[in-house]
Order: C-alpha cells, then sequence, then structure tokens
C-alpha cells in the first residue's frame, strides 16, 4: 500500500484495498473512501473498481457513479451490464431499454 501511496497511484491503491478486503473485510471500507476521494479520476479502471464494490455491498450510489462514469467515457458494454444490476433495484422495464440500447452500441461500434 505504501509504494502505491508513493508514487500517487491511486487506482494501483483502491485495487490492492479491494483484492485484500476478501481476506479483511474491514479494508472494503477503505477502498469505499478512497473512491470517493478520487472522485476526479476518470478511468476504466476506476469505473470497473466501481462495479465491482457494487456487486459486493450492493450500495446502489457505487453503481449511479459507475453509470455516471461510463458515460463520461461512452463504455457501452460496461453501461450496458450496469444498467441490467440497476433494473434489479428500479425501474426495471427502462433500465432493462437502456441496457439492450447500449449492448446495441456496443455491437455497432465494434464490428
Amino acid at each position: 500500500m505504501a509504494i502505491f501511496r508513493k508514487i500517487g497511484d491511486i487506482n494501483g491503491e483502491i485495487k490492492a484495498l479491494y483484492r485484500l478486503s476478501s481476506a479483511k473485510p474491514e479494508l472494503l471500507y477503505e477502498a469505499l473512501r478512497r473512491i470517493e476521494e478520487a472522485s476526479e479520476i476518470k478511468s476504466k479502471e476506476r469505473e470497473a473498481l466501481l462495479l465491482e464494490l457494487y456487486k459486493r455491498t450492493k450500495y446502489i450510489d457505487l453503481l449511479r457513479e459507475a453509470i455516471r462514469l461510463g458515460e463520461e467515457l461512452s463504455d457501452y458494454l460496461s453501461l450496458a451490464r450496469a444498467y441490467v444490476e440497476l433494473s434489479k433495484m428500479e425501474n426495471e422495464a427502462e433500465n432493462l431499454r437502456k441496457a439492450v440500447y447500449y449492448y446495441e452500441k456496443f455491437l455497432n461500434t465494434n464490428l
């Protein structure tokens, strides 16, 4: 952890905290705190971490942040997956439509 802090690699630090949290659950809260502090970082790595943390915690604000970040990054596949997850919690039909829309966009851009 000290190495990541020394070189200023916040994403690396958050990833390490997340991985270590499976052995020490209290580190999950530290990872969440670091994600909140690093809200200005916009990367696919951060988006993936938000989705993974959401899956473990079911804290919906993490999912919403991942969606917001995915829209900024135009990461259609992650957006589709995030909207599928969101549909399990609220507005099922509307969020599933959005998921299909982003799956289609992903397919159209990658074919």
